[in-house]
């Protein structure tokens, strides 16, 4: 198993803001990198292509309200993960976020993926706090 976090991300809103914000697919619009294509949503599942890798879809399996959302893989993914949005109240008016994946990867598929899902895994947390500090 390959465990993958994002840098963690400093926002300007509290916990409850950015949970809601994460509890809907449709709201990850705004965060999709640019090798993010054929983007889908509802509010809790979500289909889409990596150019040059694959597709994926993911849904929300569970929700802490304010602190944690675990999202899970779908059926046209072509290997397992889960990935965590683990969201702190810094008792400041800011939350601390960061993103965790865990993704069942055989050795070949491991030095294929592993860096691209890492560049994903980042650029979710970073444009989230973009997308948010400008709400």
């Amino acid at each position: 198993m390959e465990k993958i976090n994002s840098e963690k991300v400093v926002i300007r809103k509290s916990n409850e803001q950015i949970f809601l914000f994460l509890s809907n697919f449709q709201n990850f619009t705004h965060l999709m990198p640019s090798q993010v294509t054929d983007w889908n949503a509802t509010d809790d599942y979500c289909s889409f292509s990596i150019i040059g890798l694959t597709d994926m879809d993911l849904k929300i399996a569970g929700k802490i309200p304010y602190s944690k959302l675990v999202y899970v893989s779908g059926e046209k993914a072509p290997f397992d993960f889960s990935m965590h949005a683990l969201i702190t109240d810094n008792g400041d008016r800011t939350s601390t976020v960061q993103l965790h994946m865990q993704a069942e990867l055989n050795p070949m598929m491991a030095i294929l993926i592993k860096r691209p899902l890492e560049s994903f895994v980042n650029s979710l947390a970073i444009k989230l706090r973009e997308t948010m500090d400008k709400k």
